[in-house]
């Protein structure tokens, strides 16, 4: 989890904004001077990327107001770096809850170069959705869940056209964002030796994914904002007695609209179990990965 979260997403950075600094190049340094150079140009092309990174989803926003495609939404912008594409393309599955198609496009090339991504949770493949448009793509790649595309300007209408024949050819039933979770406990259940046994199975990652748990019967008690956008939640169970904090990063339209209306009742939280370090301090907390209103079947 800190590779994962410390470290990969500012090295993954250097290769998105191609700035000419090459992670191999930080990890095999031998001279710390150096190093923490190196580690400078990171964090400031770090900071880039996500600057870009929210200036182009709120533009991508602002072009989809008029969207009316039900199956999928597609976007492009010469706004749009190409190395944050598919960084958008995540954000706007996760928000309109369908596949999202984001291209940056060069004018005077006359080429979108674009990524695809799925919302989770999501059965679909992009690969097949890309194939069905493989005659008016300049070319494609990729897995189910994520892919990379590239089309010439005057034949955008055209690929528009066969995603929304075979997302049509696909559509079923409206269901539910489905998300498979671990265990079902209490947070009264949270304590240092259920922490201790959860350490103890750890280290998590790639194929040994962190638990995830279900807690019902949950009481937001406040929320603060934090820098980037993320939630910290105070939450407790029904009674008072058991509490703890929570943090839900990047939350989608969806999620902060259920937070803000807290009064309407107890929430079910899917999360995952964390230790917060600060100042010295070491307290329990949860990693918010979805949240409903427990009335809501």
């Amino acid at each position: 989890q800190d590779v994962a979260i410390r470290f990969a997403q500012k090295l993954n950075a250097l290769s998105r904004m191609e700035n000419g600094v090459l992670p191999i190049d930080i990890l095999l340094c031998e001279d710390r001077a150096t190093a923490r150079e190196l580690m400078k140009v990171v964090l400031e092309n770090n900071s880039t990327r996500v600057q870009l990174q929210a200036d182009a989803e709120q533009k991508a926003l602002e072009l989809l107001k008029g969207w009316t495609e039900p199956d999928f939404v597609f976007v492009a912008s010469e706004s749009f770096h190409r190395g944050v594409v598919g960084l958008i393309a995540t954000k706007l599955a996760q928000n309109f809850n369908r596949p999202a198609f984001v291209g940056s496009l060069d004018p005077q090339e006359g080429i979108i170069v674009g990524s695809a991504r799925l919302p989770q949770g999501s059965d679909g493949c992009l690969v097949d959705a890309l194939g069905s448009a493989e005659s008016v793509l300049a070319r494609f790649g990729g897995h189910s869940a994520a892919a990379g595309f590239e089309v010439h300007l005057p034949k955008v209408d055209a690929l528009t056209g066969f995603l929304r024949t075979h997302f049509e050819s696909l559509r079923r039933q409206p269901r539910p964002l489905e998300i498979k979770y671990d265990l079902e406990m209490s947070l009264r259940d949270l304590d240092a030796t259920f922490m201790k046994w959860h350490d103890f199975m750890g280290p998590y990652g790639v194929g040994f994914e962190i638990p995830l748990f279900r807690f019902k019967d949950v009481q937001l008690r406040g929320v603060r904002t934090l820098k980037g956008g993320h939630l910290k939640l105070q939450i407790s169970d029904l009674s008072g007695r058991s509490s703890v904090d929570a943090l839900l990063f990047s939350p989608v339209a969806r999620q902060v609209e259920l937070v803000g209306g807290a009064s309407a009742g107890s929430f079910e939280i899917l999360g995952e179990l964390q230790w917060n370090y600060y100042n010295g301090q070491k307290t329990m907390q949860i990693l918010v990965r979805d949240l409903k209103v427990q009335s809501w079947q």
